[in-house]
């Protein structure tokens, strides 16, 4: 409903706390589906979908999303010549979305995120290189606990 009031509103201020709306409303119906997932997981409920593709143009959309949200960092692509993967494409995309969206909140200071992809021997390596403040070495052991910051 808000996206229809929105393609049908000409008051300049309204439209702009729509969008703000519209994007809240993705945000929530987004963590209930991540919220449905780890039930699903808990529960070994989660159903892959397996599919061949191209893992770089994968990469290219997200940041490009990415990219459209974040008016302080320039998302740099650094993506080497990968061969055509198998897995669940959106699945992978959530991962890579978590990272870049993690890379921005967590390096405020910054103004640059590098996305990188290698292939070698089968194996597929993504990373993500942020300039912020990182995870203290005491709480490293942490990081995989569950909500965990």
């Amino acid at each position: 409903m808000v996206q229809m009031i929105l393609q049908n509103s000409t008051d300049a201020k309204a439209t702009g706390m729509l969008h703000k709306m519209d994007k809240q409303i993705n945000r929530l119906f987004k963590l209930v589906e991540e919220l449905l997932d780890i039930s699903k997981i808990e529960n070994g409920e989660l159903i892959f979908e397996f599919e061949e593709f191209d893992f770089n143009e994968l990469v290219a959309e997200i940041a490009d999303d990415m990219q459209r949200i974040t008016n302080s960092h320039t998302i740099e692509l650094n993506l080497n010549p990968c061969e055509k993967i198998r897995g669940d494409r959106n699945r992978l995309g959530q991962v890579i979305t978590n990272f870049i969206s993690n890379a921005i909140k967590y390096s405020p200071g910054a103004n640059s995120i590098i996305v990188t992809s290698e292939c070698d021997n089968n194996v597929v390596k993504f990373s993500v290189t942020d300039f912020g403040i990182g995870v203290p070495e005491e709480q490293h052991s942490k990081i995989f606990n569950r909500f965990f910051r």
